[in-house]
């Protein structure tokens, strides 16, 4: 009878437990000290003890104890996924959870311009995606790889048409590439090409034209200050 009252209230206090840390769950414990919202960066190869170092270095949890359980619980400890992630002030570890093992991530806005080498380009990039200086200078430097896009080493700078483009923070320095190539092409109708053919010049040509038009401009204006 005693081991059965026993036993029985171990079941009662795990019950107990479980239904404390699933509450702990749904309750609010991100918090962001005034902000209203705030990005989690997570690296290509990262750890689960890589986004809770990241997670308490930006002290954003209440608890980072009961987020852990609760990471464990729904198997997000052997699913991370990187990305940039949109976390909201009062966010619970539940909505957290899923959020990050869906891989739910918020696209960056990649803005570039006044670049005339590969070199400057791939340091602006860099600085907005994840993908560094090096790995991007790599693929505008791999001739074989370009010319599967009708490109070389001199002219695969031209695809980087200066605009906004929406990309994840994680997407590759190929996979970049790949984005701007087809958003180049997208450019270049069909009605865009048969003017260019007109004035007796290609694509490439144009656009090489444009960026030398656009840096004699930045250096003539008395406004202009590099950020390079």
């Amino acid at each position: 009878m005693k081991i059965m009252m026993i036993a029985g209230g171990i079941i009662v206090l795990a019950g107990i437990y479980v239904g404390y840390k699933a509450y702990t769950g749904w309750k609010g414990n991100v918090s962001l000290e005034g902000k209203k919202i705030t990005y989690l960066y997570i690296r290509t190869g990262a750890t689960f003890e890589d986004v809770k170092d990241s997670l308490k270095s930006g002290q954003t949890l209440k608890d980072i104890n009961s987020f852990e359980w609760l990471a464990n619980y729904k198997d997000y400890t052997t699913h991370i996924k990187p990305g940039r992630y949109l976390l909201k002030d009062g966010m619970s570890n539940n909505d957290l959870i899923n959020m990050l093992k869906s891989g739910r991530q918020e696209p960056v806005k990649l803005v570039f311009n006044n670049v005339r080498t590969k070199f400057q380009l791939a340091g602006k990039i860099s600085k907005q995606l994840e993908a560094d200086s090096l790995s991007i200078v790599k693929v505008l430097d791999d001739a074989a790889y370009l010319s599967k896009f009708g490109f070389t080493t001199d002219d695969a700078i031209v695809i980087f048409i200066p605009d906004t483009y929406e990309m994840y923070w994680n997407t590759t320095a190929s996979q970049m590439f790949e984005k701007m190539d087809a958003s180049y092409k997208n450019f270049w109708s069909k009605e865009r090409t048969e003017k260019a053919q007109e004035a007796g010049l290609t694509p490439i040509q144009i656009e090489i034209l444009a960026s030398i038009v656009q840096e004699v401009k930045c250096q003539r204006s008395p406004d202009f200050i590099s950020t390079d």
